[in-house]
């Protein structure tokens, strides 16, 4: 699954609306106001029953400005129009087309995946994909919203005291997947701002270094928070900033920069930001299996040793490293049958991520990254 190429990236906006149960009135809400425009295409994954033929389309389509439609294997996109994902189909996008795949019988995610398919927006579209999650039930779509964010996309959850079920709003809005909260009725005004500053232009240089202005950014922070960023990559600092800036609608940076001085939540929200850490299970798979090979060799080379075998995972995020590390030592250890303790230490700055990670509790969606047999 390739990238797009740089200038197919620069015009088109994917707005991906993911919704389960209480999804369909809030959608007949949604759709007939969504704005128009010749850059923008909509696409739905609601939850469906796998056995029932769906109404979606007609129950949508008598409601919308745009026109809306099925969504059709290898199918290229094209802009205003609103695509509704078919009962008991996954959807990604591959190539500027979409990719309708068939779930596995034995999956136990709900069908179609929100964070399957959030996930391939965020890979395919970076910051200009737009992740919506609508009323539902479970918590599918955080992992695919957060995927969208650290990829400098912009992120909303419908306001959950606006949701007929209010599972997958605050799930993602608790794990500090969102950056925008709103009602139904207020969430097309949002996308309008969003597409509104994605099409403008900015004073943002996104290849240029940290000095002026971006040093002002970062010596704030580092005065809120006594971190300093200035070696972090210039290409992510300003994706972050640019997504808190499409988020608020600012189209200016040293606009920015005045609410950044005056306001310790921007600030937070920002630090925040810049702390998003895009991780899996097994992350890079052919580095697990150098890895494995390198530690195998050290076991067998100190098997005789009875000391604590230690191992330290620096900036671990949410925890899904230092997991996979965990079950690569228990498979060595079992296979080498050696009887030794291991100690696993993980830290990371985001203490959010912290948090996730002992709780050590992840989306079932995790089950398409690693073996069935874990």
């Amino acid at each position: 699954m390739g990238r797009r190429k740089k200038e197919d990236l620069k015009d088109l906006i994917v707005i991906g609306i993911g919704s389960s149960a209480g999804g369909l009135e809030a959608l007949q809400t949604l759709v007939p106001a969504l704005p128009q425009n010749p850059n923008v295409v909509y696409i739905i994954a609601q939850h469906m029953s796998p056995s029932h033929k769906s109404m979606m389309v007609n129950l949508l389509d008598k409601y919308a400005e745009l026109e809306v439609l099925e969504a059709q294997d290898n199918t290229k996109l094209s802009p205003n129009k609103v695509i509704v994902t078919p009962p008991n189909k996954n959807i990604t996008i591959e190539n500027q087309k979409i990719v309708l795949t068939q779930p596995s019988q034995s999956s136990i995610l709900p069908k179609p995946s929100i964070d399957i398919f959030f996930s391939s927006l965020a890979k395919e579209f970076s910051k200009q994909s737009v992740g919506i999650i609508l009323s539902g039930t479970g918590s599918d779509g955080s992992m695919g919203m957060q995927r969208i964010r650290a990829e400098g996309g912009i992120t909303i959850a419908q306001d959950p005291k606006s949701a007929k079920y209010d599972g997958m709003p605050l799930s993602s809005i608790n794990d500090g997947n969102v950056d925008i909260v709103a009602s139904v009725e207020d969430i097309a005004l949002e996308i309008e701002g969003i597409i509104n500053f994605l099409e403008g232009k900015t004073d943002i240089q996104p290849k240029s270094p940290p000095s002026g202005d971006l040093e002002t950014i970062l010596l704030e922070l580092k005065y809120h928070f006594g971190i300093d960023f200035s070696e972090y990559k210039t290409t992510t600092i300003n994706r972050r900033i640019h997504r808190r800036m499409a988020a608020l609608h600012i189209n200016s940076l040293s606009k920015y920069i005045d609410l950044l001085k005056n306001s310790t939540e921007e600030a937070t929200f920002l630090y925040k930001d810049f702390l998003i850490g895009v991780t899996s299970f097994f992350r890079d798979l052919e580095s697990f299996y150098e890895f494995q090979k390198v530690l195998k060799a050290k076991l067998i080379k100190s098997q005789q040793e009875s000391s604590p075998f230690r191992i330290w995972i620096v900036a671990c995020a949410t925890g899904e490293e230092a997991y996979s590390v965990a079950i690569v030592l228990a498979e060595l250890f079992n296979e080498l049958k050696i009887e030794r303790t291991i100690q696993i230490f993980a830290t990371d700055l985001n203490e959010d991520a912290i948090k996730k990670a002992r709780f050590g509790v992840y989306p079932a969606s995790i089950a398409e990254q690693i073996d069935p047999k874990l």
